[in-house]
């Protein structure tokens, strides 16, 4: 599974998305709460690069896909089949 992390605004003056480096992502094997302070521990995690691009070796099967803040969502993933997930930091909290 791999993607890249962007930031984009809204305001003003429309512009071409960012890279956003060093940006945290983490994999859950079950959907986690929406706090992100509640102490749970991902299996998986990973931070994107100075050009905002993240990689990350996962077993096939179901995870949860989330950012930091927990913005999450559900990933399937096959054998053998690269899957890109993107995540815009941009209005609101963001989206995949």
């Amino acid at each position: 599974m791999y993607g890249c992390a962007t930031t984009s605004d809204d305001v003003g003056q429309p512009e071409p998305a960012k890279a956003s480096s060093s940006f945290s992502l983490q994999v859950f094997e079950s959907e986690p709460p929406a706090t992100p302070d509640d102490g749970l521990t991902p299996f998986a995690s990973t931070t994107s690069d100075s050009m905002g691009f993240f990689e990350l070796a996962l077993e096939p099967g179901s995870h949860w896909l989330c950012t930091s803040f927990r913005r999450c969502i559900r990933i399937e993933l096959a054998a053998g089949t690269p899957q890109a997930h993107n995540y815009d930091f941009g209005p609101g909290p963001g989206f995949w």
